[in-house]
């Protein structure tokens, strides 16, 4: 297919994003650093608050400034118009009526002034109702200075923690109790049970259509590299309000009657992961969350992030090559591809590593299109949106587009190339390490080696939808008086009218229990051993 120099100029614009997960976007800074003159809270370990807490107090350490009810109104009219001008998922799980009540229920809540906090919680419990993934209220675009104010002190959780059928339990303790181990079970924090927790918490955490296995796996805090944000460290206090500079948790460890009840001071963020990495090592950030181990004749793959916009001297292709070199040389039977935590990025990235699985072309589905709601957005909100399509502002020619029904028009040429195989490309056994993180282009992934049969999806369902995933091209909102930023995408990657609401289920199973994670074994690995040696 030749290519006019216009279509070009507008698929690097458009075609070239596809699938992007826009949870690791953006240019975030270095942790905030601690306050200086922190005041001392080692008395209050021997003191003893009340246990619970009203959730609707005012008295919280995470305020930030009182925003006039009159400017909240006026950010959610902008916000609903931006939505219903470009968003091309608006009514895909939400009738207009639907969405209307959603709308109106959010705007309701407007009437009075509140804390930047307090309006926080509830936006992003309206861009939840959405049901879409890419539409949020996202952490790493937020102004530096919100960030600042209503994060940038002691607030942060020791405990790093897993969720696995709806129980917390400890992975990494950066607490002044040592007799917290791997695998505690936790109970309740500030006086609040881990089910109230999670039950709150669910209310922002966003989803695909009916497809909600990844809401957990957002809010498990895991996470603690410089770039990363967890939803709980921002979200818990703004449904569990921290009257002072203090946790109190109850924990059980596994295999013990004994239940653990542990005050400390909370951290500033700096101190966390300073503490984390003195105990646990430096966590992989960047080129390093890509890397190859070779297990006598089983190759490991692991793939932190397709994100690698962010990376420093980086190169995929050239990473693909060499690697699946040293595997073929290797005479490797065996290869694990570990894309667990991977929430999506480039989609370039997914499409190389489907060439080095493959001994066949991988056709285009006819099913598959590339669908948008305008052809040019309207100005009146220019000033407000970060973008990198600047051409939906002046508008698209029309040959790039035709009519697709009364709601959608289908993007013409670039949506799809035949993925062709690599003169490298592996042709053993391959096994997917898979799980409810995996949303947009790992979602895609995932199924396309299961539609192409490449290999076999070990793990947990898949987030993302079988009906197609909003994303590729962004508007980035910024409310013009809160100031808070949306993430709105404009494309619609569609796998067809009549692709299931659902999420991909593994070809074989594997849980995680508190005695996997007590003990430090890896029970996805420990899965494919076993089907190895069947």
């Amino acid at each position: 297919m030749i290519l006019s120099k216009n279509t070009f100029l507008f698929l690097a614009i458009i075609i070239t994003f596809s699938a992007i997960n826009i949870q690791t976007y953006g240019n975030p800074k270095t942790p905030d650093s601690d306050f200086q003159g922190r005041p001392d809270t080692s008395n209050r370990l021997n003191s003893e608050p009340p246990l619970s807490k009203s959730s609707d107090s005012t008295d919280n350490l995470v305020k930030g400034k009182t925003l006039s009810a009159e400017d909240l109104q006026e950010d959610a009219l902008l916000l609903k118009k931006v939505m219903l001008d470009v968003h091309p998922g608006i009514y895909r799980y939400n009738t207009e009526e639907e969405f209307e009540n959603h709308f109106q229920d959010f705007f309701s809540r407007l009437n009075r002034d509140m804390t930047e906090a307090e309006f926080m919680k509830i936006l992003a419990q309206f861009t939840q109702k959405v049901k879409c993934g890419h539409t949020y209220l996202n952490p790493w675009n937020m102004r530096e200075e919100i960030r600042e104010r209503l994060f940038g002190g002691y607030i942060y959780f020791p405990l790093g923690f897993e969720i696995h059928d709806g129980r917390l339990y400890v992975t990494k303790n950066a607490s002044e109790n040592n007799a917290i181990e791997p695998g505690a079970e936790i109970l309740s924090i500030n006086g609040f049970s881990a089910s109230s927790i999670l039950d709150s918490l669910h209310t922002v955490a966003k989803i695909d259509g009916s497809n909600v296995q990844a809401k957990d796996k957002l809010l498990e805090l895991t996470a603690f590299g410089e770039r990363d944000y967890n939803f709980f460290d921002y979200y818990f206090p703004l449904f569990f309000p921290m009257q002072d500079e203090m946790f109190e948790v109850t924990v059980q460890n596994f295999g013990s009657e004994k239940i653990i009840r542990h005050r400390q001071p909370s951290l500033s963020r700096t101190e966390r992961l300073e503490i984390m990495t003195s105990r646990y090592g430096e966590p992989p950030s960047g080129k390093e969350t890509w890397s190859l181990d070779i297990q006598e004749e089983t190759a490991i793959l692991k793939l932190g992030t397709f994100a690698t916009w962010s990376f420093e001297n980086f190169d995929a292709a050239q990473f693909y090559d060499s690697t699946f070199t040293l595997i073929n040389q290797s005479g490797i039977e065996n290869l694990v591809i570990d894309i667990r935590g991977n929430g999506g990025g480039l989609s370039e990235n997914k499409d190389l590593l489907l060439s080095y699985l493959t001994k066949d072309d991988i056709l285009c589905s006819e099913d598959k299109k590339q669908l948008i709601v305008t052809t040019q957005a309207d100005s009146s909100y220019r000033q407000y949106v970060n973008t990198w399509d600047k051409i939906i502002f002046e508008g698209l020619p029309q040959s790039f587009t035709r009519p697709y029904n009364d709601r959608y028009v289908e993007l013409l040429e670039g949506s799809c190339e035949a993925i062709q195989p690599s003169e490298n490309a592996f042709l053993g056994d391959v096994f997917i390490l898979g799980n409810q993180s995996n949303v947009s282009s790992t979602f895609s992934l995932l199924n396309a080696i299961q539609k192409e049969k490449l290999g076999t999806y070990v793990g947990q369902p898949s987030g993302g939808n079988k009906q197609g995933i909003n994303g590729g091209s962004y508007f980035f909102l910024y409310l013009p008086n809160s100031q808070f930023e949306i993430d709105i995408p404009l494309k619609f990657t569609s796998y067809g009218k009549d692709a299931e609401d659902g999420y991909l289920s593994p070809d074989v199973v594997v849980k995680t229990t508190q005695e996997n994670i007590a003990l430090q074994k890896d029970p996805y690995l420990n899965t494919v051993r076993a089907l190895l040696h069947r």
